[in-house]
């Protein structure tokens, strides 16, 4: 696990966080074939801190643990260099920290994470994502 000034860009201020987005509190609908986001529900788990925490529930819940479409999201989203740097270590640590049961989802609908033998196997099928993925249009 990470030390917490390694989460946290030291220059940026909190963001208003939902800390949820489970694919429960997401509405959207289907217009010409693209998912279109409508509102998000629900925020009872509110949270003051970085934007970067919402990954971890996005990505296992929502992206139901795919990291082709972890690596879209990122393509498009384009993290900091911050977080871009050590990225899986960082998501993994966050995932270890979150106070809602982050896991389970994922190893309900994919049985074979259990063979997993150590959290560094576990990140490494959740969390690694080709960095050329996310890092192409940053020069």
């Amino acid at each position: 696990m990470l030390p917490p000034s390694a989460l946290i860009p030291p220059d940026q201020s909190p963001s208003l966080i939902h800390a949820d987005l489970t694919r429960d509190h997401l509405l959207g609908d289907l217009r010409d074939g693209d998912w279109q986001l409508r509102a998000i529900i629900d925020f009872g788990d509110a949270l003051s801190g970085d934007l970067f925490y919402e990954l971890v529930v996005l990505h296992l819940d929502l992206f139901n643990a795919d990291r082709r479409l972890l690596q879209a999201f990122l393509s498009a989203y384009q993290p900091s260099p911050f977080h871009r740097q050590d990225f899986m270590h960082k998501a993994m640590t966050l995932t270890l920290l979150h106070p809602y049961d982050a896991f389970a989802l994922p190893f309900a609908r994919h049985p074979a994470l259990h063979e997993c033998t150590s959290l560094e196997e576990l990140a490494h099928s959740l969390w690694n994502v080709d960095s050329i993925a996310f890092n192409s249009k940053i020069k």
